[in-house]
């Protein structure tokens, strides 16, 4: 099961349409946060390695790409027992920021990308908190660890290096996502 859940964004902006480009707006940033939040649609999310998770708009021109280091899934399976971490962002176990362009999710956890993903602009977090949950599902083994992870962030401030506009994101959960797997 997955669950996303967004509690609402500070900061306005304009509300884009679909397409094949991503539509132009006054506040990219704001639109990715608003999207990947579940304030603007419905996100999808994907998990695989350990730990990497990415939450991104159905039309695929925004996403929040998370990778949290520290071998997670391998704890998680070798103990049998869920490992739980908490950290201030930024934090130098974790790998988080927010993207907008052309087909931002495709080369994340995939097989074969296409290529076609273009990134046009990112956002890293200057402050705010993670948890990550990774529960082990009896699956895995030393050499392929499995498992399920719940991703909540809260209070998490991205800054555009390049403008230096700054959004918060209030909070997001992606519970339940399948995590550990490789692929290829």
């Amino acid at each position: 099961m997955r669950v996303i859940t967004g509690l609402g964004v500070l900061g306005i902006g304009l509300v884009g349409c679909g397409g094949a480009q991503l539509p132009s707006t006054a506040d990219p940033l704001g639109e990715a946060v608003r999207i990947v939040s579940g304030v603007q649609g419905s996100p999808e999310v994907i998990g695989c390695g350990d730990v990497h998770i990415v939450v991104y708009g159905s039309a695929d021109h925004h996403a929040l790409i998370a990778t949290i280091h520290g071998d997670l899934a391998a704890d998680a399976t070798t103990t049998g027992q869920p490992v739980l971490r908490q950290l201030p962002l930024p934090d130098a176990d974790v790998d988080l920021r927010v993207v907008w362009g052309d087909h931002v999710s495709e080369p994340e956890c995939n097989d074969v990308p296409s290529g076609a993903t273009v990134i046009r602009g990112e956002a890293l977090p200057i402050s705010g908190n993670l948890e990550l949950e990774v529960i082990p599902d009896g699956y895995g083994t030393v050499d392929f660890p499995t498992g399920h992870a719940t991703l909540l962030l809260e209070d998490v401030v991205f800054e555009d290096p390049i403008t230096g506009v700054q959004r918060t994101l209030q909070q997001l959960e992606a519970a339940d996502v399948s995590i550990g797997w490789l692929p290829g």
